[in-house]
């Protein structure tokens, strides 16, 4: 039953949204990557209706990623309140389903945990580790001898360690990039308990 039931919701998937769900995908793991997620919380109402999950829990943990993605100030009161929310609605909601450990820790310890960082909570995403995945791959086929294994690695980290030197780096013509900021919807959400929080409302 639930091997058939996951069969319909990725043809669901598949047919309604043109989004492919845990398909393995040769050299890379399966479809279930970054892109797949961000299409998938984009529309919370069709995803409620194809997987059957509360609508506003989606919402919810949609908005969750979104702060933890982005490198802009966020009030760790708000955070830890509106996640402590988003844990009572999910064990309202499914008191039989276990709670994902790491859910649990993102939910009742996120904000606990941001609490002791320097850095803003986005700013330790693996963006810059997968954007040298790019590098290292183009770096393996274009700029390494291929005669042996010995000679592949040292040329691959030749140019790793060249790539990243700082006064090369500096000489690099430089790309603007975007900024990483909370969309409206989030920062409605901040206002909203600051307001409460000051007793406006």
């Amino acid at each position: 039953m639930k091997n058939e039931a996951k069969e319909t919701i990725c043809t669901e998937f598949r047919e309604e949204l043109g989004l492919l769900i845990d398909i393995p995908n040769q050299g890379i793991g399966n479809t279930n990557n970054g892109n797949t997620a961000r299409r998938f919380s984009s529309d919370p109402n069709s995803i409620s209706k194809i997987t059957r999950v509360n609508v506003e829990l989606i919402k919810r943990f949609s908005q969750i990623l979104r702060i933890l993605a982005s490198s802009t100030k966020i009030p760790i009161e708000f955070f830890e309140k509106f996640a402590f929310e988003t844990a009572e609605l999910y064990v309202r909601l499914y008191p039989w389903f276990f709670m994902p450990p790491t859910v649990h820790k993102v939910l009742l310890y996120g904000g606990k945990i941001m609490q002791h960082f320097l850095l803003l909570i986005g700013q330790y995403s693996e963006e810059a580790a997968e954007a040298c995945n790019k590098h290292f791959k183009r770096f393996r086929e274009f700029y390494t001898r291929k005669y042996s294994r010995l000679a592949a690695n040292q040329d691959l980290i030749h140019k790793l360690l060249v790539s990243s030197d700082l006064y090369i780096a500096f000489l690099r013509q430089q790309w603007k990039k975007p900024e990483n900021e909370i969309d409206n919807e989030i920062t409605q959400l901040i206002q909203q308990y600051q307001l409460k929080a000051d007793g406006n409302v």
